[in-house]
């Protein structure tokens, strides 16, 4: 998979899809950091694939926040530790 810039990409547009079609996917990047995905599908699959994406998002999104919870101690705190912090957070956002 090549990482290519979006400048680049809007230079070669016509380059840059025959390698989509060739590589299967591209990476766009702006400021040197990726940003957009383009990845080949067929119109039969665009809707697994889409829903596909979106779990394995979900996916990485908690696993990051299990490793934060660890990082953070969190998985030596007890029960009390835990509700002392949903209060504390909650009082400071106002609520009950």
């Amino acid at each position: 998979m090549d990482y290519v810039t979006l400048a680049d990409f809007r230079a070669q547009m016509g380059q840059m899809w025959d390698k989509v079609a060739e590589d299967g996917a591209l990476v766009l990047t702006r400021n040197g950091k990726p940003f957009v995905l383009i990845t080949e599908t067929e119109e039969a699959f665009v809707q697994e694939e889409l829903h596909a994406l979106c779990r394995a998002r979900a996916e990485l999104a908690v696993r990051t926040l299990r490793t934060q919870f660890e990082d953070n101690g969190g998985n030596e705190m007890n029960l009390l530790d835990i509700n002392e912090r949903i209060r504390a957070a909650r009082l400071a956002d106002g609520g009950a």
